[in-house]
């Protein structure tokens, strides 16, 4: 353990802690040095033991160290508790990149605070049973497991680390028939979404670099998959940032266009689709605000909404970290506006899909049940991989947490 490596997932985990930065954009900013995945393995870990950390470092300290320095007592924290590294290298390491940060005159009590841990402080933990110990265990806020439980799911499952679950990812069109693609080493197993899941082998980051594949979860193609066959039709994506549903989409022969809010994420869209070799239209589009030029315009509407995030924890740790119960209240005004805007964008006959990657109810059945309540031409219909019309999908091991709704236009 050495300081450079200490450094970068301190910069990464400062950013998420701190700065309410994306794990998964923090991440992929990572030049593939010798040490990446003792990086990621590190600011992983961290997040996935979150509350452990932060109750052993509470337990120590008479005053919580400015905020600056938090994300370096916790990465050290998760590092001896948890890591087969030696103890005074992580010790030392993190006392000189503390001086690196605030000066020298933190290195004396980085190094008090962090050898107290290495010899085992605190030697008691709470309570499984009592709310800090439920936080610990289930590393979220206990208003967040409460939510889930009230809702009937099962939060344990939900809330689990799986973070070495096998990665999923589909061939594009550039891989041409005959090709071979994965290699045996990838260990590649067919999913029922049409991709694989495998183990990210040097073989496996060629082809995406090349654009012969892109990682994609199932439950995001299923999105796309539920409005059935799109070929030769007008396919909106109204919140498609960072593009992976528009571009499969346009690789199944529709015409797309994607919108997103923000200029700089709408050029992620236009990168993802060069890469992967598609022709799709992307602009800058509020996707709240009504356009008349869109008004019945489209066979299929895709309204992939900003939601909780509750289905993908097993990818996105962080996600508990930065929400807050007013959070759902917000996201929910945002869902509603989306549906109602979006909806008028569907042509007469034309297909709605509505879908998030959360497990609350609230964002997901109730938007949907209140949104047919006060829009008649619209009905539930089942097809194919949403049977009954409306489907959550549970986390797995194999699956993110997402929900699904297909709604079709009446004549």
């Amino acid at each position: 353990m050495d300081v450079p490596t200490l450094r970068k997932s301190y910069t990464i985990l400062d950013s998420v802690l701190r700065g309410g930065a994306y794990l998964n954009i923090e991440l992929n900013s990572l030049k593939d040095d010798n040490d990446k995945n003792t990086v990621v393995k590190i600011v992983y870990g961290t997040l996935e033991n979150y509350y452990e950390c932060a109750y052993v470092l509470d337990a120590l300290v008479l005053r919580p160290p400015k905020a600056k320095f938090r994300a370096l007592f916790l990465q050290a924290i998760y590092a001896l508790r948890h890591l087969d590294a030696a103890k005074y290298a992580v010790v030392n390491a993190s006392v000189e990149l503390s001086a690196k940060i605030g000066g020298a005159e933190i290195k004396g009590f980085v190094n008090a605070v962090l050898k107290r841990v290495a010899k085992g402080e605190p030697e008691e933990m709470p309570d499984p049973a009592s709310e800090k110990g439920r936080e610990i265990a289930l590393n979220a806020p206990s208003w967040l497991i409460d939510k889930l439980e009230n809702e009937g799911y099962d939060a344990e499952n939900a809330l689990r680390a799986r973070s070495n679950k096998r990665k999923h990812v589909r061939l594009s069109a550039k891989c041409r028939e005959g090709e071979t693609a994965l290699g045996e080493e990838a260990g590649a197993e067919r999913s029922e979404s049409g991709g694989y899941f495998v183990a990210v082998t040097p073989r496996v980051t060629a082809l995406v670099g090349e654009g012969k594949a892109t990682f994609q979860s199932p439950s995001s193609m299923e999105a796309v998959l539920a409005f059935g066959d799109v070929c030769g039709k007008s396919f909106l994506d109204l919140c498609a940032a960072p593009g992976g549903k528009a571009v499969f989409a346009a690789e199944r022969g529709a015409s797309v266009t994607a919108c997103d809010v923000h200029p700089h994420r709408t050029e992620l869209i236009r990168a993802y689709a060069e890469r992967i070799g598609v022709d799709l239209k992307a602009e800058v589009n509020d996707g709240t605000v009504y356009r008349r030029d869109f008004d019945s315009r489209f066979d299929c509407v895709l309204i992939d909404a900003p939601c909780s995030g509750l289905g993908i924890l097993s990818s996105r740790p962080d996600i508990v970290l930065n929400r807050q119960p007013s959070d759902f209240r917000s996201l929910a005004e945002i869902q509603k506006k989306l549906l109602l805007t979006g909806s008028r964008y569907v042509a007469i006959g034309g297909l709605l899909v509505y879908s998030t990657c959360t497990l609350s109810r609230a964002e997901n059945e109730g938007q949907i049940n209140e949104f047919l309540k006060n829009n008649g031409e619209f009905r539930i219909e089942g097809y194919g991989i949403v049977p009954e019309g409306m489907r959550t999908i549970l986390p797995d091991d194999r699956m993110d947490g997402f929900f699904i709704a297909r709604l079709r236009r009446q004549p």
